[in-house]
């Protein structure tokens, strides 16, 4: 028996990972079309897949560390015993839920990622809120050093390619 009593939801959810994914956009109809392994703790506990035609996810233990599949087990259990509200009903958590929301998270990073790396992000703030202006530059030091002698740059500017990634995806999640 593994041993995770002391495991809650919350650092379930903290400390496991999705590596090696795998996704097509066009095989995705219902679901998430993808397939990647799955770590928890650092260690790979199993692989992960979905053809994306509606319907949980398959777990394969196939080749994994004795013990892997009771490990996933618990943890599941242990999931389950929290809920997940949404707008207009209430789920029990589970491995599928989490294994989606990791998903769609390396998703997004991978997105922001490309974006950043093509255009220069400018964030300005008003008293209604922030708004952005994309720049189709390759954002290079010279180039964004040329933006911020224009006319129109405001001090109070900031360019999210300057910022740590994870700053600069926080500001665009929001």
């Amino acid at each position: 028996m593994i041993h995770t009593m002391n495991y809650t939801p919350t650092y379930i959810k903290e400390n496991l990972t999705l590596k090696n994914v795998k996704y097509s956009e066009w095989g995705s109809e219902e679901t998430s079309n993808f397939q990647a392994s799955i770590y928890f703790e650092g260690k790979k506990i199993c692989f992960v897949k979905n053809d994306g035609r509606g319907g949980c996810n398959h777990y394969d233990f196939y080749k994994m560390k004795e013990g892997s599949r009771e490990l996933f087990n618990e943890l599941n259990s242990i999931l389950k015993t929290e809920k997940v509200k949404t707008e207009n009903f209430e789920l029990d958590n589970d491995m599928d839920l989490v294994v989606d929301e990791l998903l769609m998270n390396h998703l997004k990073v991978k997105d922001v990622k490309k974006i950043l790396k093509k255009l220069v992000y400018i964030k300005g703030d008003t008293q209604k809120g922030a708004y952005f202006i994309a720049q189709k530059l390759k954002p290079t030091k010279e180039k964004i050093s040329l933006l911020k002698k224009q006319s129109w740059w405001k001090d109070d500017y900031k360019i999210l390619n300057e910022m740590p990634f994870d700053e600069a995806f926080k500001h665009l999640q929001a």
